[in-house]
């Protein structure tokens, strides 16, 4: 009985201390919870991109050194700013990889692979790192040789349709991508973009491409070509022997489109030179095109460009045909 009496006590002055009891009510299971977590770090991308040389030669080989604190894929184009055309870099059929590790310095692009520019002045360069894989969808690019070719507003809108912004972030992204955009200097004797207000002679950039560079017969070739101006081009196609043929006439162009073709690889075997001979106006004979070819000058890299006093402009791309 005294301990029963004594709990009665406790009990009593404990609810005297205390006052009422109070039941506690249920959470409320609609309340927003606040949950507490370490910060990862590793969701920010930060990649470091700088030229090799701050100014470049013509035909120059150009390169970057880049570095990120986490792995990530690499996107490069070249932007030509006056007339909206892109050249897809990297990924491309010289270096189809773009994979690059974290922490480590790597040479942009592959050894050899080669960047180049055959024009004075300033030449833009996009980059984009992203920690997750980028499918470009290709459709909108024309195959011109080691790269791909189309409008760098078609490109920045494929981006944009991946929540990437090119002309945004130029720091580490919480979103894990980055966007750098550089300007490279080109120096040196070569074709100067800027005008030298004599509209005489207009520099005509024409440009052609094969699909590969050495075939066997019975091969489909695929080939494009164009150039920057409206005007005419007749492909012309020098023989091992020295001989030259027209391949069918001239067509008629419009600036900055391009223009496809294909053939069947035949004899005879050996070293064959393909041109692209832009005119402003439609060429008299086949005779007066070809005539202006004894004046070309020997190329480099494959592809070079051609100037003659008769007004002719355009491109070659070598390439052989084996048994």
């Amino acid at each position: 009985m005294k301990i029963i009496k004594h709990m009665l006590l406790t009990i009593s002055l404990a609810s005297l201390l205390l006052g009422p009891m109070v039941h506690a009510e249920p959470p409320d299971m609609e309340a927003k919870w606040i949950g507490v977590r370490g910060s990862d770090a590793r969701s920010t991308l930060d990649v470091s991109i700088e030229p090799t040389r701050s100014i470049y030669r013509v035909n120059e080989p150009i390169r970057f050194k880049i570095k990120g604190n986490n792995k990530f894929f690499l996107y490069v184009y070249a932007v030509d700013e006056e007339t909206g055309d892109a050249t897809l870099l990297i990924p491309g059929r010289k270096q189809r990889g773009n994979k690059y590790t974290a922490h480590r310095v790597h040479t942009v692009p592959n050894r050899g692979v080669e960047f180049y520019s055959d024009t004075s002045g300033e030449e833009t360069i996009v980059f984009i790192a992203s920690r997750k894989y980028i499918d470009i969808d290709r459709a909108h690019f024309k195959d011109a040789g080691d790269f791909a070719m189309g409008k760098a507003a078609m490109l920045e809108q494929e981006f944009s349709a991946k929540g990437i912004g090119v002309r945004t972030s130029d720091s580490g992204s919480n979103t894990g991508v980055l966007v750098k955009r550089l300007k490279v200097r080109i120096e040196g004797s070569g074709r100067e973009r800027e005008d030298s207000g004599d509209s005489r002679h207009p520099e005509v950039l024409s440009f052609l491409s094969l699909n590969d560079k050495v075939f066997q017969v019975g091969d489909k070739i695929h080939g494009v070509y164009g150039a920057m101006e409206n005007g005419w081009i007749r492909l012309v196609l020098r023989e091992p022997d020295g001989s030259y043929s027209s391949l069918g006439s001239a067509r008629k162009i419009k600036a900055g489109r391009t223009y496809e073709f294909t053939a069947r690889a035949e004899v005879p075997y050996g070293e064959h030179r393909l041109f692209a001979i832009y005119s402003e106006k439609e060429p008299a004979h086949e005779s007066a095109v070809v005539a202006v070819l004894g004046d070309a000058r020997e190329q480099t890299k494959g592809l070079s460009l051609l100037d003659s006093a008769q007004g002719a402009r355009g491109a070659s791309f070598d390439f052989a045909i084996r048994r």
